[in-house]
């Protein structure tokens, strides 16, 4: 069925209303798709994948390469989870990078302004009989 109305001259105001309405929610739109677009991080790491990394015997810690994390957004949130594979006795007791801790717990992520960089340090708890272990990192990214 085909509803055909003619327009009479108090008809223009209503057309306006009309017209500012989809403007409206086409502006709401496109600010809705600009806000849940893509966010893309990059991460770039320089380290020796084959390398075995010393932990120091005083401070416990390793410094495994320099990292830079950069976000597409001007603010983000990050924790790491870190799990050591091949021994018991190890802990990673915190992960840094450059002087920023980050947080090993979903519930207090790291606030970051759009890019954080420098030496990614792993403190450990260990004893000085600890053969040699891996550790995996996995680092998750949240919106601000």
């Amino acid at each position: 069925m085909i509803i055909k109305r003619q327009f009479e001259k108090g008809d223009s105001i209503e057309r306006f209303k009309v017209l500012a309405i989809l403007l409206l929610i086409i502006s709401y739109l496109f600010c809705a798709e600009r806000t849940f677009a893509e966010q893309i991080i990059t991460i770039t790491w320089y380290y020796d994948e084959s390398q075995t990394f010393v932990v120091s015997e005083y401070t416990k810690t390793a410094s495994v390469g320099e990292i830079y994390i950069y976000a597409s957004v001007s603010r983000f949130k990050m924790y790491v989870e870190p799990v050591v594979l091949d021994s018991q006795d190890v802990v990673v007791k915190s992960v840094n990078i450059g002087n920023t801790k980050i947080s090993m717990s979903q519930d207090k992520p790291t606030k970051i302004n759009n890019f954080i960089r420098g030496i990614l340090s792993l403190r450990f708890d260990l004893d000085e009989a600890a053969g040699d272990f891996q550790v995996s990192l996995t680092f998750v990214f949240l919106p601000f």
